[in-house]
């Protein structure tokens, strides 16, 4: 019975000698160790053979941990392997913009844009324009209203690397359809030839163009305040003339045997 008693404690002895902690890491792999310590973002830990030596290891690049006690830990519903959607890390960061298009008015009318971000990585983008509020290069009088609207998605964002957060939710390099409609009505000036010269003939010319396209842009965001944005895009129009001119306002729609729409523009904005 003595003997009996004594192998038992021995066997349990050496099961408590050489149980380890063990991590679980995404990738699969599995890590023997003995962890020292859990907080914050990382784990800490080393090896038996080696236990001088502390390693790092991030909890967002695990599955789980499980300890020599039989205590398990689940990483799996807290961290992602990749940039995190979670609310709780933007709680102090702006959602909303408004943006005026900068070179706009040189072109003949002024957009206001008002962006907002639904969830990290994506936004909603409206734009109004005001056809003959700016400069009137071609002195055609201009008068009218367009309106954009777009999904963007961000592609490229900047990131802190420990976090896996972005470093502003509507920062970054981005890919955008979108919608434009406008209405506006301009004066076009021809002329007309006969033996003794020519006659100016001014007449108010009504255009409705609608336009779809693809934008590709990148936008910064400076102290959660400050909102620049760079921006160009191609797709298809059509308008109710087909002969117009390339009438500039909000976006480009080319006569209907090429039936191309483009846009481009750099928006300063600021971040509420």
């Amino acid at each position: 019975m003595k003997k009996t008693l004594l192998l038992f404690l021995l066997v349990i002895s050496s099961t408590l000698t050489f149980a380890q902690d063990k991590i679980y890491k995404n990738s699969g792999d599995v890590i023997d160790c003995e962890i020292v310590n859990v907080e914050g973002d990382f784990i800490r830990y080393y090896y038996s053979t080696k236990p001088t030596i502390i390693f790092n290891i991030e909890k967002n690049t695990l599955t789980k941990v499980v300890f020599k006690t039989g205590e398990v830990v689940d990483y799996t519903t807290n961290n992602q392997n990749i940039i995190s959607d979670k609310k709780f890390n933007y709680s102090n960061t702006k959602t909303n913009a408004v943006k005026i298009n900068f070179i706009s008015p040189l072109y003949g009318s002024t957009e206001i844009t008002y962006e907002k971000n639904i969830r990290p990585g994506k936004s909603w983008e409206t734009a109004l324009g005001i056809i003959g509020l700016g400069n009137d290069p071609g002195d055609t009088s201009p008068l009218g209203v367009y309106v954009k609207v777009a999904h963007k998605f961000i592609t490229s964002p900047d990131f802190y690397a420990n976090r896996h957060s972005y470093a502003h939710i509507m920062k970054g390099a981005y890919v955008a359809p979108e919608v434009g409609v406008r209405y506006v009505q301009y004066n076009k000036t021809t002329y007309v030839y006969n033996n003794i010269g020519s006659n100016e003939i001014v007449k108010k010319e009504e255009v409705f163009s609608v336009a779809l396209m693809l934008k590709l842009g990148k936008q910064w965001v400076i102290d959660n305040s400050l909102l620049i944005d760079l921006y160009g895009g191609l797709g298809y129009g059509n308008a109710s003339d087909k002969h117009q001119d390339f009438v500039p306002y909000g976006f480009v729609v080319a006569p209907r045997e090429f039936p191309i729409a483009f846009t481009w523009g750099v928006r300063v904005g600021y971040v509420f």
